[in-house]
């Protein structure tokens, strides 16, 4: 899995899993939000509003999954695919 932290994203606040704080997060100038297990000495700042974000991220990407274009990649052009995720965002959208 990569990550793309540019410059515009210092002082920026990541939400990612608790096995992925690595030491670039904190060079590129991001801050972690992972809730920080008891012995552990360093204590990373917490949020849970901006974690209870990351986990309607999660469920998007879990309903984007069932339209079976997108989980297996039919379109192979960038364009392509794009439009037929805006297609299933829309659709998801409009469901709920």
């Amino acid at each position: 899995m990569s990550f793309c932290i540019s410059p515009s994203t210092r002082g920026s606040c990541v939400t990612m899993a608790s096995a992925m704080s690595l030491p670039w997060v904190a060079e590129a100038g991001a801050a972690p939000n992972i809730p920080s297990k008891r012995h552990r000495k360093w204590k990373a700042c917490f949020s849970k509003r901006l974690y209870k974000e990351r986990n309607r991220v999660e469920r998007f990407f879990n309903r984007i999954k069932h339209f079976r274009r997108i989980a297996t990649r039919y379109e192979k052009h960038a364009a392509n695919y794009l439009a037929m995720l805006k297609l299933a965002a829309i659709q998801i959208w409009l469901r709920s």
